[in-house]
């Protein structure tokens, strides 16, 4: 019986792989936070169950991960360097220095030109000083509102969705199309408006509701269990 045994030695995060080549047991990591010295014997009858000891590990590693760049989003975006506004010239900005900012991968750049663009086409097409003035109000709600969109984005970076402007509700709506069409309609608070729509046999199924994530910070990664209208799991 053909015996291997792996030793898994991790000491800084990243992400995982693991293959089975013929009868041979292959694992390609890399560092990570992890430490322990995990050994496990891979024989020939056990494949199966070596595969899910090993994938459960690895899915756990990668949670870890996304927990991190969470909590370091999170810390961006409280910090003295967020400062949203926006200028007739420059656009939406969201950050005084963007060093070290672009390092994160979160595509926050979309949400700057969407509302950037939206802003300036407005601004251009008021006729008079007096409308002018009428946008402060929608720059303030749409700029509001980008803080609260800009918690959710280490949840929505890997998922790829659309964003637009609803200008009628001076919110920003966020569409996932997977199984079904999910949008999300965030505004200058903690609510959420949601809407479910999958095609069935016979109708379509509809889910609209409204979901409070508070203004913690924290408790922004629970935007999962709206995306799991889908069969989306964290």
């Amino acid at each position: 019986m053909m015996e291997k045994t792996k030793t898994i030695n991790k000491t800084a995060p990243t992400k995982s792989t693991h293959v089975v080549l013929g009868k041979e047991f292959i694992t390609s990591y890399s560092l990570t936070e992890y430490k322990p010295q995990l050994k496990h014997l891979v024989k020939d009858n056990n494949f199966e169950q070596s595969l899910e000891y090993l994938g459960s590990y690895f899915e756990l590693i990668n949670n870890q991960e996304l927990e991190n760049t969470r909590l370091n989003w999170y810390e961006t975006i409280s910090g003295e360097n967020f400062r949203p506004r926006f200028s007739s010239e420059n656009g939406v900005s969201f950050f005084m220095s963007e060093k070290d900012i672009e390092k994160s991968q979160m595509p926050y750049k979309i949400i700057e030109e969407l509302v950037g663009s939206h802003l300036r086409k407005a601004y251009e097409t008021a006729e008079t000083e007096e409308k002018k003035t009428d946008l402060i109000g929608l720059k303030e709600s749409l700029l509001n509102a980008c803080v609260q969109l800009l918690r959710y984005l280490p949840e929505f970076e890997k998922r790829k969705p659309k964003f637009f402007v609803d200008t009628r509700t001076a919110k920003l709506g966020v569409v996932f199309q997977k199984n079904g069409t999910l949008t999300l309609m965030i505004g200058d608070t903690s609510e959420i408006e949601y809407s479910y729509a999958q095609k069935q046999l016979a109708g379509t199924v509809r889910i609209t509701g409204t979901a409070k994530l508070t203004k913690h910070i924290q408790n922004s990664k629970n935007i999962w269990k709206l995306l799991n209208f889908q069969g989306i799991n964290e």
